[in-house]
Formats: C-alpha cells, structure tokens, sequence
C-alpha cells in the first residue's frame, strides 16, 4: 500500500513539474532617442528581453500588468539572458506573477 500511495505521489509531482507551460522570450532592438550622438560611443538602439507567459499566446488581447527587469552599471540584457534571467525565467512558473510579462534592457536608456 505503500509502494502504492509513494509511486502515485511521485507520478503527480513529476506530471504537475512537466505539465506546466512555459512562456517564451524574444529580443527586439529599441530605439534609445538619449543616446543619439552620444559621447561615449553607445550604441542608439539596444536591445530589449521581453518574456511573454503561456497565457499570453492564448489571450494577446488581454491588459497584463508588466514586470521590468533593469541589468545594474556595467551589465547588459544579452548577459542576463544567457545566465541569471533564464534562471529567473525558468522558475517564474512557480510564482504568482507567472501570467506577468518580463521586460529588461540595458542599463536604464531605453
């Protein structure tokens, strides 16, 4: 009865962990109008992370409120996409903001 009740428990948070959805991210390039001609040689348009939920694929029109993700001085989105914001982004599921969209871009310019 045991080995019962253990195998069915295990079989439940096993299928509960894989059939959770995963939203996705996608990188666009925006403008930085602050950086036109700047003297530090940045580049005007940057790059933005934005992670869209599950949910959103299957209601695009519905309001979302939205969660921005800002790298600190000397870090960038690429970096963060590559290490500590797909982390975030793998465990956003396990959280109640799952069905918030994650925007995140350089330092603050945009």
């Amino acid at each position: 009865m045991k080995r019962t009740l253990l195998s069915l428990w295990i079989a439940f948070i096993f299928g509960s962990l894989y059939g959770q959805q995963t939203g996705s991210v996608i990188m666009e390039n925006i403008q930085a109008p602050s950086l036109t001609k700047n003297i530090i040689g940045e580049p005007e348009f940057q790059p933005l992370a934005v992670y869209l939920p599950p949910s959103y694929f299957n209601n695009p029109a519905k309001k979302y409120p939205v969660i921005y993700f800002l790298p600190g001085y000397e870090d960038t989105i690429a970096a963060y996409t590559k290490g500590y914001i797909n982390g975030y982004f793998s465990k956003i599921n396990e959280f109640k903001y799952n069905s918030r969209p994650v925007k995140g871009s350089n330092y603050g310019y945009c």
